[in-house]
């Protein structure tokens, strides 16, 4: 009895690897391969992400709804907005790579007193000071 039921089994399990599903082939998509500009009035072919849409867009009420659109989209304005700040963040980012120069100017003026009293006249120090800075060159640069 086992031997039956072990013989099924093993006759079972073979044919279940059998696939009798017709091999797919994926059909052509029914489209062309080349945009044509026949609606813009050019002749020959272009990139489609090269169309202007208000040029590809005939009907003028589509047209003015499509812009209502874009001008009302807070996600398309939140987009655009984080994409002007990772420039701003790459530019900032990106000047730590160029030279910097540095100026300081200080004067200081002072009387300084003596033993009976008086003061001395007064003395003048100025100070100067100029850098120029390339990153990982030079000891003084700030990090």
């Amino acid at each position: 009895m086992h031997k039956i039921i072990a013989a099924i089994l093993a006759v079972s399990s073979l044919a279940a690897c059998v696939n009798l599903a017709p091999n797919y082939r994926r059909p052509d998509a029914p489209i062309p391969s080349v945009w044509s500009q026949r609606n813009t009035g050019n002749t020959g072919t272009a990139n489609p992400i090269d169309i202007d849409w208000r040029t590809f867009i005939i009907d003028a009420r589509l047209r003015e709804v499509i812009e209502i659109t874009i001008r009302n989209n807070r996600d398309l304005r939140i987009a655009a907005l984080n994409i002007e700040r990772a420039r701003t963040q790459y530019r900032i980012e990106r000047a730590a790579l160029f030279p910097s120069i540095g100026a300081s100017a200080s004067v200081l003026r002072q009387r300084t007193a003596t033993n009976d009293g008086s003061t001395t006249s007064p003395s003048t120090q100025y100070n100067i000071e100029l850098g120029f800075c390339i990153k990982g060159k030079s000891a003084w640069c700030a990090d």
